[in-house]
């Protein structure tokens, strides 16, 4: 069994790695952040919107509103939600 997590705290440019050709942690930030954006052009009646997501997209998703930069090492990644935890993100629209 790969133990990816150990994997990451080795890895020299954490932000682009791709496990087994998945999506990166650059690629996640620009996904969450175009949706992100999309939303709120669409929404220019300040509606509330629902988004259900795995908890690597809602942590992007706070980061990005936080301004924070994406992690350079694996380290500087936060908390993740728990399982089954809500998240209100005000700050979208």
């Amino acid at each position: 069994m790969t133990r990816y997590w150990y994997k990451f705290s080795l890895l020299a440019n954490f932000a682009h790695f791709a496990p087994d050709g998945g999506e990166s942690l650059q690629q996640l930030f620009e996904r969450v952040e175009n949706w992100l954006n999309d939303m709120a052009a669409q929404n220019s009646n300040q509606k509330p919107i629902l988004a259900v997501g795995h908890a690597g997209w809602i942590t992007a998703a706070k980061m990005i509103d936080a301004g924070q930069n994406i992690p350079k090492i694996a380290a500087d990644w936060p908390a993740s939600v728990a399982y089954g935890e809500r998240q209100d993100l005000p700050f979208l629209f």
